[in-house]
C-alpha cells in the first residue's frame, strides 16, 4: 500500500519521493493522461528583445539556502515575498510577472534532468487515483484544478513546430504576461494565465507566427505553486510542492531541502 502518490513528478520531486521511501514509507511513482509529458532539452528566457539560456548539465549551479528553505507558509513571508517581488523587477521590464523559480533560474542559468518515464508505469486517472488509494497522501507540481490561476493551452498547426522551437523550454515575458512554450510533438503547449488567449500573447514576442494558424485542440485549468514557501495543502490529501522545476527540468537545490521536505511529509504535520 502507497502511503504516498507523487504525481507528475519533476527531477526534484523524484530525490524528496526517495527521501520518503528510504524513510521506511510506502511510495509510488504515477502520472496521469490529462498533461502531455513534457521533456526538454535546455531553458531559454526572453525579455525585453533578448533572451538568456539555462542549459542542462548533470552538475548546475546550486541554489543558494536563503532562497529556497521555506517550507510553510507564515506571517513573516509577505515581507520576503515584497523582497522577491523587488529583485525580480530589478531584472527588466517584464519580470514583475515572474516568481522565486525564475528569480532563481536568472541567478543560476542552470538545471538538471531525469529520465522520469523509467520511474513510471501506464498513465492513472486522478480520479482512479482518489478512489484506489483513498488513505494516500498526493504529492505534486502541478495538477488541473478549476480553482487554479494559469491554465495550459494545446494548438495544432499548420508549420513544423519542432523545427520552430526544437527540444526546448521558454519562458517569454513580456511588458503584462509571463508565458511558459514548448513542443510536444507538432502541438504547441503554452502555460500561463487562465484570464488570456496565449497564442495572442506569444505573438506580440513572435510577431512571425501570425503568419500561422493555430488550432486550439485543449485547454485545462491549473493550479501550481510558485509562492516562497515549499508547500501549499489543497485539501487534507493533497499537497502542492514548489520544487522550482519547469516540468522535466529542475534547478539544483541544496541536498538539505529535499531532506526537509521528505521528513515534513513524513511527519504528518500537514494533514
Amino acid at each position: 500500500m502507497a502511503d504516498f502518490i507523487f504525481l507528475n513528478p519533476t527531477p526534484n520531486l523524484l530525490k524528496v519521493a526517495d527521501y520518503v521511501k528510504f524513510s521506511g514509507r510506502g511510495v509510488r511513482i504515477v502520472s496521469n493522461n490529462q498533461f502531455p509529458p513534457i521533456t526538454s532539452a535546455n531553458l531559454h528566457i526572453f525579455h525585453e528583445n533578448t533572451y538568456s539560456t539555462a542549459r542542462k548539465t548533470s552538475n548546475p549551479k546550486e541554489i543558494p539556502a536563503d532562497c529556497c528553505m521555506k517550507m510553510k507558509k507564515n506571517i513573516f513571508n509577505f515581507m520576503y515575498g515584497g523582497k522577491i517581488k523587488k529583485a525580480l523587477t530589478e531584472l527588466g521590464e517584464g519580470f514583475e510577472n515572474g516568481n522565486i523559480t525564475d528569480l532563481c533560474l536568472m541567478n543560476s542559468l542552470g538545471v538538471y534532468s531525469h529520465d522520469i518515464k523509467s520511474t513510471q508505469g501506464e498513465p492513472v486517472a486522478h480520479q482512479t487515483l482518489l478512489s484506489e488509494y483513498p488513505n494516500s497522501f498526493i504529492v505534486t507540481g502541478y495538477m488541473e484544478s478549476l480553482n487554479g490561476s494559469e491554465k495550459m493551452q494545446m494548438y495544432d498547426t499548420d508549420f513544423s513546430i519542432k523545427d520552430a522551437f526544437g527540444n526546448d523550454f521558454f519562458v517569454v515575458f513580456t511588458k503584462n504576461s509571463r508565458l511558459e512554450v514548448c513542443a510536444h510533438g507538432n502541438r504547441l503547449i503554452t502555460v500561463g494565465s487562465k484570464t488570456t488567449e496565449h497564442i495572442n500573447t506569444l505573438a506580440e514576442s513572435f510577431p512571425m507566427l501570425k503568419q500561422f494558424s493555430f488550432k486550439k485542440v485543449k485547454e485545462l485549468v491549473i493550479s501550481r505553486n510558485r509562492q516562497p514557501w515549499a508547500y501549499k495543502v489543497i485539501d487534507k490529501r493533497i499537497v502542492l510542492l514548489n520544487d522550482f522545476s519547469y516540468f522535466s527540468l529542475s534547478l539544483k537545490l541544496p541536498d538539505l531541502w529535499y531532506e526537509k521536505a521528505g521528513r515534513l511529509l513524513c511527519s504528518e504535520k500537514l494533514r
